[in-house]
């Protein structure tokens, strides 16, 4: 696993408080705009509870309030119903991955990805007898939807490394769940979140291991973005900017400035500073965030290409079918590329 697997050893003896989050008080603000104050609205929507690889929006929420704008998040559990809200006009952005909110646009929803958030962190964690994903067939593996990033490039590896295995595929919705029924042997394998794995890694080392790494074996796969609602973005140009502006300044803050990363870790979660430091080495390190934004025609593209492959989408999409990269781009006029 290189050099991910390095940080992952890292972080194992930190993962096990980090993982248990409590109420955080909210992120300092990311350098504010020198722009004129903003008013109006925006409704976010957010997968799950967050964690250190969502630091980035979590100041651009605090950075976007200091400009003056009204900032109402709402957390949902399936990434399949924020997309649903986004299409009712619940949500204005939310940070939904692109299989799931391309999946929406196939079926009429005027979604549009506008901003990337953070690499494709995840992996598939089986039991230690399953050793390559052949030792899949007839067993139990878990994702949280057949929309999710993780089922579709699971699909992709299987038919490229072991057509001839059928494994049991079943859904359970959060990855934390999926660890609990990994450690009670309700499962043999599952998709899981970085933190996740971590945390499982470090309480049975000698039950589980890593089958497929996906950031490893898809890089250019984008596992994570914002959406936005299009009518939304067109109606409300400044604030779908404003937000990929806010969101870039905090990754850029983040990457360069680890004493910042620390300090937000230490307001996320339980630890001290010495912890906190170290996990922030290690995420830093993994290189999760770009500082670019994370997308481009190339990568939409080729994410496009391996979910039609996978039946998750028709084919022939294209780049501006599901993306806008107006705001993004502007942005980066704005404020450079690194």
């Amino acid at each position: 696993m290189g050099n991910t697997f390095a940080v992952m050893i890292l972080i194992l003896s930190l993962v096990a408080t980090a993982c248990t989050a409590v109420p955080a008080p909210a992120p300092s603000p990311a350098p504010a705009s020198s722009a004129a104050a903003r008013s109006g609205t925006i409704h976010l929507g957010q997968r799950g509870p967050a964690g250190v690889k969502d630091l980035p929006w979590l100041l651009a929420i605090d950075a976007l309030r200091a400009q003056g704008y009204t900032v109402q998040v709402t957390e949902l559990a399936k990434g399949e119903l924020l997309a649903q809200a986004m299409e009712q006009g619940d949500i204005d952005i939310a940070n939904v991955t692109p299989s799931i909110a391309w999946a929406a646009v196939a079926k009429g929803a005027g979604l549009r990805t506008v901003v990337g958030n953070y690499d494709n962190v995840f992996y598939l964690a089986a039991r230690k007898a399953i050793q390559t994903c052949r030792d899949l067939d007839g067993r139990s593996v878990a994702f949280s939807s057949r929309q999710a990033a993780g089922y579709i490039l699971f699909e992709e590896y299987r038919k490229e490394h072991c057509p001839d295995a059928n494994p049991q595929i079943l859904l359970i919705g959060q990855s934390p769940n999926r660890v609990a029924a990994l450690q009670s042997g309700e499962l043999d394998a599952a998709y899981l979140e970085l933190e996740d794995w971590l945390a499982l890694a470090r309480q049975r080392p000698e039950d589980f291991h890593v089958v497929l790494d996906y950031g490893k074996e898809y890089p250019d796969f984008l596992g994570s973005g914002f959406a936005t609602r299009g009518a939304w973005a067109e109606q409300h140009p400044e604030m779908a900017r404003d937000f990929a502006h806010a969101l870039l300044l905090s990754q850029r803050e983040l990457v360069s400035n680890p004493k910042r990363l620390q300090a937000e870790i230490m307001k996320l979660y339980e630890l001290d500073a010495t912890q906190a430091e170290e996990l922030a080495k290690t995420y830093l390190a993994a290189d999760i965030w770009d500082v670019n934004g994370a997308l481009t025609p190339g990568y939409i593209q080729y994410t496009l290409d391996v979910m039609a492959r996978a039946g998750a989408l028709p084919s022939g999409l294209k780049v501006h079918d599901v993306a806008d990269l107006s705001y993004l781009n502007a942005v980066l006029d704005e404020i450079g590329r690194k």
